[in-house]
């Protein structure tokens, strides 16, 4: 996604409280049409943390989209950019509707319409949705009457904001393509920005899946095998190892291929083939073959492949390699022990 090409056109600034604590929405009197400097600073502060972003979301509705709220509010806004005040008024109050968790915070609410936002080739318009819920305080040294004056104020960091979302205008019928950011973490006041206002899912394209997959793959090492099979924590970081290996040589992800270049033995693969069984009975459709496994999702989750082996709080062990050369053993006196083999010492 490249937006170094895109014009932030107009801006709509609004307050949303907190509703279930009694405070109010305030909406400003009209649209802000920045000059090309703020524009630009503005688009910048706005869109930095979406450069390097590969998730895809799009609205979602249980019975049909025409009922999304806020589906509609930007496809009304798509097809009329000057209504862009009257949209994001109703934006900011089905915001202030949802915001009823007791550790919801109020702050200011942006919604932006960007143009020419690029995006494989291709250009697209675009409405950004930001809320900043933090005030940063900052000393101003201002010149009055030949003086210096020092002053104390309260603004937003032009680092941070705390929520945010891109609506792209491609695939309108199936719910838009959005970026989404939240830097709240997962507890229950937070989900109220995916779930309850933008009402949104990820998109099951490559990116997703291969997430999802690589997760589940984890999720069986440190879970079905460790505690089905007794492998050891040694044994447990070396198929970590091969299970990352497996992801970052492959182009396309086979169930086959995994069970028979990773898994290899047949305990261990009739064990997965249990756990992917499962899955699927639970209604997780993750295990297709086939589907193209997406470089930079398996860049991003690399780190779930942990290969680090803790010992008490004396040691960490380092597994990257041949686990034959790490053998775990018992003194007679029961203290346990690992010996490691190994050539050069550097």
């Amino acid at each position: 996604m490249n937006f170094q090409l895109s014009t932030l056109e107009a801006l709509s600034v609004h307050y949303v409280g907190n509703i279930g604590n009694g405070e109010p929405v305030v909406h400003a009197s009209g649209a802000i049409q920045p000059d090309e400097h703020l524009g630009k600073t503005m688009r910048d502060f706005f869109t930095g943390r979406f450069n390097s972003q590969y998730e895809r979301w799009s609205f979602v509705h249980h019975t049909d989209l025409q009922y999304h709220v806020l589906y509609n509010l930007c496809k009304q806004l798509f097809q009329s950019p000057s209504s862009l005040h009257q949209q994001a008024t109703e934006i900011a109050r089905h915001l202030h509707q949802q915001s009823r968790h007791p550790m919801i915070k109020a702050g200011e609410l942006f919604v932006a319409y960007l143009r020419e936002v690029e995006h494989e080739g291709r250009r697209y318009q675009a409405i950004g949705i930001f809320k900043t819920e933090t005030r940063t305080p900052f000393f101003d040294v201002v010149q009055e009457d030949g003086d210096l004056v020092l002053g104390y104020q309260e603004g937003i960091e032009l680092s941070k904001f705390e929520k945010g979302a891109i609506i792209l205008n491609m695939d309108e019928a199936e719910g838009y393509q959005i970026l989404l950011s939240d830097r709240q973490s997962k507890a229950e006041e937070s989900q109220y920005w995916t779930e309850a206002f933008l009402s949104a899912e990820p998109r099951a394209d490559s990116f997703h899946k291969t997430k999802q997959v690589i997760n589940r793959t984890k999720d069986f090492i440190q879970h079905g095998v460790v505690e089905s099979l007794d492998f050891s924590k040694a044994d447990t970081i070396d198929l970590m190892n091969r299970t990352a290996d497996f992801f970052k040589t492959q182009e396309n992800f086979s169930k086959q291929d995994f069970e028979r270049e990773v898994l290899v033995e047949e305990p261990l693969i009739q064990q997965f083939r249990s756990f992917t069984q499962q899955d699927v009975a639970e209604g997780f459709g993750i295990w297709e073959d086939g589907f193209e496994l997406s470089p930079q999702a398996v860049k991003k989750q690399q780190k779930v492949f942990k290969s680090v082996l803790k010992l008490d709080r004396n040691f960490h062990v380092y597994i990257h390699g041949d686990k034959s050369k790490i053998e775990r053993g018992m003194d007679p006196d029961g203290r346990k022990f690992y010996k490691l083999y190994f050539e050069e010492e550097e």
